[in-house]
């Protein structure tokens, strides 16, 4: 792994340095790396130029091993956003060629500004951001859901929705399964139906609340009650018209769950059943994790022993 570091090969400290960072940034100790970051920040800082720059046994290498190279890159781009917050951009603008300010700088300014409760400043400067990284699907993406915590803040549930919508977009069209923008597009929507006052929100606040007791239920071993107040709410989708049963967007959460209290009480061919229906729920709706995590408690199912524990996984919390 030695090829993924920067920094002179013959300089003893500095490769033990990033060797330390490598090994911190591929355990996922983000604490480690950060802290290594800080207390080197001072030559991390002053030999910029110089560990920023791609080795030339990299570039070599750079056809036949290309993971390598991406990997050296990764490291590399981390350490500067670990500057970069902590006030030393330069390593990030070199490496992003950016002008003045780093996005992270900019990103850090909207942040102290919501902080201090300036929310159209820091409205301003998301807008700003947006403009010159709108090309970027993974900047974008980021920008928009602080746009839309910036909405939410100021009550303007409207815009608030807009924003989560698009990075909840963007985030699903780059591949990635259903993220903390998801939940958040969720819970705006159901905060702008409920300042709405229609029927309709008043049993989807019903419905969340009901699905709430059910998981408290079944977290207290009451595997029958919580299925009693799942079945009631899908029981009440059936005298609704199409399209506005509050509890149809949590149909993989009532049949997840019910799959699972049907395995803790032991009933394992009910179990199948019913998360079989939450996966394939989940499929339909193109929600990956819940297609991830149904699968794996399927997979649970399928191969215990009678008498086994409850699978590990727990569905997605509405």
């Amino acid at each position: 792994m030695n090829d993924e570091l920067p920094g002179p090969r013959d300089d003893g400290p500095a490769q033990n340095l990033f060797r330390a960072l490598s090994a911190a940034h591929r355990a996922g100790d983000d604490k480690r790396f950060r802290e290594l970051c800080r207390a080197n920040a001072d030559w991390l800082d002053a030999h910029r130029v110089h560990w920023t720059r791609v080795p030339e046994r990299l570039r070599q290498t750079f056809r036949r091993d290309p993971e390598r190279f991406q990997a050296h890159g990764r490291l590399m781009i981390r350490v500067a956003r670990e500057l970069d917050a902590a006030g030393r951009p330069a390593a990030l603008r070199r490496i992003t060629g950016g002008g003045d300010r780093s996005p992270h700088e900019k990103l850090h300014e909207a942040e102290v500004l919501a902080e201090a409760g300036e929310h159209a400043a820091c409205r301003t400067v998301l807008l700003a951001l947006l403009g010159e990284w709108s090309g970027n699907d993974a900047w974008a993406a980021e920008i928009h859901s602080r746009l839309a915590v910036c909405a939410a803040r100021t009550d303007d549930l409207d815009s608030a929705v807009h924003h989560a919508g698009e990075a909840d977009r963007l985030h699903r069209r780059a591949g990635r399964p259903r993220t903390a923008t998801t939940v958040m597009l969720e819970t705006a929507l159901v905060a702008r139906a409920l300042r709405a006052g229609t029927s309709g929100s008043v049993r989807l606040a019903e419905c969340r609340e009901a699905i709430t007791q059910a998981q408290i239920l079944s977290d207290r071993g009451r595997y029958a009650a919580s299925n009693r107040v799942l079945r009631r709410l899908l029981a009440q989708g059936e005298h609704v018209p199409p399209g506005e049963d509050p509890a149809g967007h949590y149909r993989g959460k009532i049949y997840g769950l019910m799959g699972l209290n049907h395995f803790r009480s032991g009933d394992r061919p009910a179990a199948a059943v019913w998360t079989r229906a939450a996966l394939e729920q989940c499929r339909h709706e193109r929600d990956e994790l819940g297609v991830a995590v149904y699968q794996a408690n399927l997979d649970e199912i399928d191969g215990a022993a009678p008498g086994a524990a409850a699978p590990p996984a727990r569905p997605p919390t509405p």
